[in-house]
């Protein structure tokens, strides 16, 4: 009995430690729905649809985080895409980035493409 239990155990505490393993990856194709610029150093992004891989807590406000700053190449060539209509897609790297809000957190950038 203890063994089976022990077992059980350590399967929920694998399955449960997979479920939360960070997932990087595409946005999906998608249109720039707006920008929304809280500070010097935060630009939220808002995708027309944007499939979440790393499932961060985003909200109607953005899906992506950036420092327009420091990612000036970034910023410029999503801010080119939405001015002219044309759609991206966003690497995002498995971790989420958060606001001076409580509460909601953001995807953050590795790539984009821009068609």
């Amino acid at each position: 009995m203890k063994t089976w239990f022990l077992i059980l155990s350590m399967t929920l505490a694998m399955l449960t430690s997979f479920h939360s393993v960070a997932a990087p990856g595409w946005s999906g194709k998608s249109k720039i729905s707006s920008i929304y610029v809280l500070n010097e150093t935060q630009a939220l992004i808002k995708l027309a649809s944007f499939r979440n891989p790393h499932n961060c807590e985003v909200n109607s406000s953005g899906d992506i985080i950036l420092n327009p700053l420091s990612n000036k190449t970034w910023f410029t060539v999503l801010l080119s895409a939405h001015m002219a209509g044309k759609e991206v897609d966003i690497w995002v790297n498995a971790s989420c980035d958060k606001t001076h809000w409580v509460g909601p957190t953001f995807a953050t950038i590795g790539h984009v493409r821009l068609f």
